[in-house]
């Protein structure tokens, strides 16, 4: 396999994961290559949602949220099932002010996630963004 024979930094891998992200099945008719896509996107998403859900998190925890919420995206576009990457997606958005935002993670993260052990906090972080049902 070719991308196993190659070694590629971080960024090229997350780069690529995203272009990924970004294709259009529709436009796809053959099914060669839609297995193809699907095959690279197995691959490919797994190693790089950990790279670059590690760079959210240090992002974060170093209180650059912008970066953060940036690459949490990505994460969250990588592995729409991982919670704690919804979960401190919501927590840059609300520390930078965007609650809406914050409000649509945290909230999505229960729906996607009922049974995540982060569950507990969604009822307060909803309230400190102003949330009420």
């Amino acid at each position: 396999n070719e991308l196993k024979s190659k070694e590629y930094s971080d960024s090229e891998l997350v780069s690529f994961a995203m272009k990924l992200v970004s294709v259009n099945e529709g436009g796809i008719d053959n099914e060669y290559a839609l297995e193809l896509l699907k095959e690279m996107r197995n691959e490919i998403y797994p190693l790089a949602s950990k790279k670059v859900y590690r760079s959210g998190r240090d992002a974060f925890d170093d209180g650059d949220y912008a970066e953060a919420a940036e690459k949490l995206e990505a994460t969250v576009a990588l592995a729409p099932e991982r919670d704690t990457a919804m979960y401190y997606l919501g927590k840059s958005y609300q520390a930078l002010k965007e609650y809406e935002k914050a409000i649509y993670y945290y909230k999505l993260m229960l729906e996607v996630c009922p049974n995540s052990t982060l569950k507990d906090y969604i009822p307060q972080r909803l309230r400190e963004c102003g949330y009420t049902e």
